[in-house]
């Protein structure tokens, strides 16, 4: 494992990395910078998971996940828009029931895990 980022570190990368760019309506300018950090934009907006964890690859590539711990308070765009991201999702027991509802509910798959 290479490192681990917090989500207000990643937010403070990402933003930093936004404001240095070339002027704001440039979506796919906006898209090139959010891959570089592993994230999507996903409606217009960039989700930003509550952990990043980079690591190396055998072949000395780096690769990422973002982790998002999920609670039923989420609401279902929330939740939709994550699992757009790419996040893994993580629920605690009867948490990760209604996530799982939501996403069949929107069409949508993602890695859903209980802890």
């Amino acid at each position: 494992m290479r490192r681990v980022l917090l989500d207000f570190e990643l937010k403070k990368k990402v933003n930093r990395d936004l404001t240095r760019s070339a002027p704001e309506g440039r979506p796919r300018q906006e898209a090139q910078r959010c891959e570089r950090h592993g994230l999507r934009v996903v409606h217009g907006r960039i989700p930003v998971p509550d952990l990043q964890i980079e690591y190396e690859m055998p072949d000395q590539s780096i690769a990422r996940v973002n982790l998002e711990l999920t609670t039923e308070d989420y609401r279902p765009r929330q939740l939709a828009d994550k699992a757009r991201a790419g996040f893994t999702l993580y629920s605690h027991g009867d948490d990760a029931s209604h996530v799982r509802r939501v996403l069949s509910d929107r069409e949508l798959t993602a890695e859903i895990l209980s802890l």
